[in-house]
Parts: C-alpha cells; sequence; structure tokens
C-alpha cells in the first residue's frame, strides 16, 4: 500500500494517523448487573472477553460464573463488539451462570 488512501473524493495520507482519531470509534456500552449500571468504552474490534473481564472486576463477581445477555442472546465472548452488533448506548446484563 503507498501510504495514502482514497475515499471518495477525500485523499488521506497514514502519515497524517493521531491516536486521537481512534477514540471517535469507541462505543459506550452500559452494563448492568443487581440493579447497578457501569459505563465501559471499548473499540468495535475488541473482543467481548474484555467487556466480560471488565464487568467482573468492577461488580466482583467471579468471571468463569458469569455471561453477557443482549437483547435476550447469551454473547458469545469469543466475538468482537462489533461482530455482537453492540453500539454506543448498547445496555447489556450480567448475569449468574453457575
Amino acid at each position: 500500500m503507498s501510504g495514502s488512501e482514497i475515499t471518495g473524493t477525500t485523499v488521506h495520507s497514514y502519515a497524517d494517523y493521531s491516536p486521537e482519531v481512534d477514540e471517535v470509534d469507541k462505543r459506550n456500552i452500559n452494563v448492568r448487573c443487581n440493579g447497578k449500571n457501569m459505563q465501559v468504552d471499548m473499540f468495535p474490534d475488541e473482543k467481548i472477553i474484555l467487556l466480560l473481564r471488565e464487568a467482573c472486576q468492577f461488580y466482583q463477581k467471579k468471571e468463569a460464573c458469569m455471561k453477557m445477555v443482549y437483547n435476550g442472546d447469551v454473547l458469545n465472548v469469543n466475538k468482537t463488539i462489533r461482530e455482537a452488533q453492540l453500539r454506543t448506548g448498547s445496555s447489556v446484563n450480567l448475569i449468574r451462570a453457575c
């Protein structure tokens, strides 16, 4: 690849890359457990397991005994945020699975 990319009529140079730009792509996910709420910022390509770990740490739960549920379905921890179709403002429930 040459170091630039054309999208539409705009040319983007990889030399212009800035880590702050990636912050825009983060998705704010709401996690509920036992009537309490927390918010986690996740990148679309991060795995659900990272969300589960962070939520379990926050709620002081054992990761091995917990599952995440979104729209009535248990989330596969090996899928990404994007694959699970989680968007900014999505709410998932952390539930006991053991």
